[in-house]
């Protein structure tokens, strides 16, 4: 996934492919080598997937503190 966090910015996307940069060798991520280590890229893949059925989807925290922030407003508006 890449940007668009918060809804701020382009939507987030999952590419079709996944990419793997060497980051100390590479920090600005020009150079996908997943092609030279399919292992990994697989192995990664599997650990994502693990991740994601264990872990419950939720909205982002900053999502839920501006909705109960607003929800407060409103509230502190309707008492007035």
């Amino acid at each position: 996934m890449v940007e668009g966090s918060y809804g701020i910015g382009p939507e987030k996307q999952v590419l079709d492919e996944p990419q793997l940069y060497h980051l100390r060798d590479d920090p600005s991520e020009r150079f996908d080598v997943s092609a030279q280590y399919p292992d990994k890229v697989a192995e990664l893949l599997e650990a994502v997937a693990i991740h994601s059925a264990e872990v419950p989807k939720l909205p982002p925290e900053f999502d839920r503190r501006l909705n109960r922030l607003s929800a407060n407003a409103h509230t502190n508006t309707d008492a007035k």
